[in-house]
């Protein structure tokens, strides 16, 4: 079941799965999302391939759609109420647990409690994914206003939109209790963007702090499309 192109990194999830296990049995298998709810929930891709699902998500309303969906598609597949920094599960109650685009919302502090939190309900063995928003994304201001400890804040007509950074030490230390199966960076490049800021808007962006006068900056507008980049880090761990 194809979900969208930005859920590249759960296939990845499944088949890491899928290279671990030898009888490719996943009925008995159960894996759990963070963050999972909305109209089009990546935990379709596990339900489709057998997996017992659940999703946890913050949100009544992303909570109902979610599980509209999957009434519509016929697919066995749970979505609850629920905070993951206080998963509402047993000790070692999933083989596999993932969150797709959701952590990057939450402080340090509560990144880290969502991750051990995930360790919790983890089976021994089992392996969960994260992605963490990474400050080789490019510019700084392109994610809003820095407020300290990674925190920036994008102002928005419906409210502020929040999202937390990690340097790779940060990540590393995040993650030290952790086997690291995999750790990727990957970069998107914001073309469409890119394409339709004015050039007061990519003046916007200019950092007094960093090593390039002003005027070098606005000479990079014609190259903009190569100039703005958003960067998760994603790994793959295990318990």
């Amino acid at each position: 079941m194809i979900i969208r192109s930005s859920a590249s990194p759960v296939y990845k999830f499944l088949a890491t799965i899928n290279s671990r296990i030898e009888t490719k049995l996943f009925k008995n298998m159960k894996v759990l999302d963070c963050g999972a709810g909305g109209d089009l929930p990546p935990l379709s891709i596990f339900a489709s391939n057998g997996f017992e699902s659940v999703g946890i998500d913050i949100s009544r309303n992303q909570v109902d759609k979610a599980n509209e969906f999957a009434k519509r598609n016929r697919l066995d597949m749970k979505f609850i109420e629920g905070d993951m920094r206080d998963l509402p599960f047993d000790d070692e109650s999933f083989d596999y647990v993932y969150e797709h685009f959701s952590i990057g919302h939450l402080s340090h502090t509560d990144t880290a409690k969502t991750l051990k939190e995930i360790y919790r309900v983890l089976k021994k063995g089992g392996l969960c994914q994260i992605g963490l928003i990474s400050t080789n994304s490019r510019p700084s201001k392109l994610m809003g206003t820095d407020q300290g400890n990674g925190k920036y804040v994008n102002k928005a007509s419906d409210g502020d939109r929040v999202h937390y950074l990690f340097t790779d030490i940060e990540m590393d230390n995040l993650v030290s209790d952790w086997k690291i199966i995999s750790k990727e960076n990957s970069g998107v490049y914001l073309l469409d963007y890119a394409k339709n800021i004015s050039m007061d808007e990519w003046l916007k962006f200019y950092d007094e702090s960093s090593n390039i006068s002003l005027e070098d900056w606005k000479k990079r507008y014609d190259d903009r499309a190569n100039e703005l980049e958003y960067v998760h880090t994603y790994f793959i761990l295990e318990k």
